[in-house]
């Protein structure tokens, strides 16, 4: 499964609906066992096992509809970002600078310290393992960015990571859920039209 360059992208060569069939729920449980959460998720009417449709418009709507989607829960992300920015970042930041102090004590009151990458990877994520959303990690990860920024600017002090809070863009695949009839239809097709 490895060997492809996006195994589960728009160039993968695996076929999506055996591999959403096959593996869906049984990812969904081993992430639930081990405590993961989503924090969103695209909005889909399909719900697996998908029935077999003949080809038809509908197949064309799928991409825009999916775009449209992604586009929309983008727009959302982006209000709930300002919302928290808004009523949480005081509180967040608060929070923030208590976690570096009982990491590193001397960190706001001295100058010339020092913070390896696993003091900063460990201070992330005992910072964002709580966090009730993606906007809240977000506001958090940046404002223990902006402490950090601060400390070497102002203070010269050696950190050897800077957090970063990235957010991959999502985009059509074959492997979205809701692609997953139509592939399945193009494949019933291609197979009739091999055999006649």
């Amino acid at each position: 499964m490895e060997l492809g360059i996006q195994p589960f992208g728009v160039e993968s060569f695996m076929n999506p609906a055996a591999y959403l069939a096959t593996t869906a729920r049984h990812l969904q449980a081993l992430a639930v066992e081990d405590g993961w959460k989503p924090l969103y998720g695209l909005p889909s009417d399909v719900e697996m096992p998908w029935d077999f449709r003949p080809l038809g418009r509908w197949l064309l709507d799928l991409e825009p509809a999916h775009r449209k989607s992604i586009d929309e829960l983008r727009a959302k992300n982006r209000i709930e970002l300002e919302q928290v920015r808004h009523s949480l970042a005081d509180e967040i930041a608060q929070r923030v600078k208590a976690a570096i102090e009982a990491q590193s004590p001397e960190f706001f009151s001295t100058s010339g310290g020092h913070l390896s990458a696993e003091d900063v990877r460990s201070l992330r994520r005992s910072l964002t393992e709580n966090c009730e959303s993606l906007a809240e990690t977000a506001v958090t990860v940046n404002a223990l960015r902006q402490f950090i920024i601060a400390a070497r600017v102002e203070r010269h002090w050696k950190i050897a990571r800077t957090p970063y809070f990235f957010q991959g863009n999502v985009e059509p695949s074959s492997f979205a859920q809701e692609f997953a009839g139509g592939y399945e239809s193009f494949l019933a097709l291609a197979t009739s039209l091999s055999t006649h």
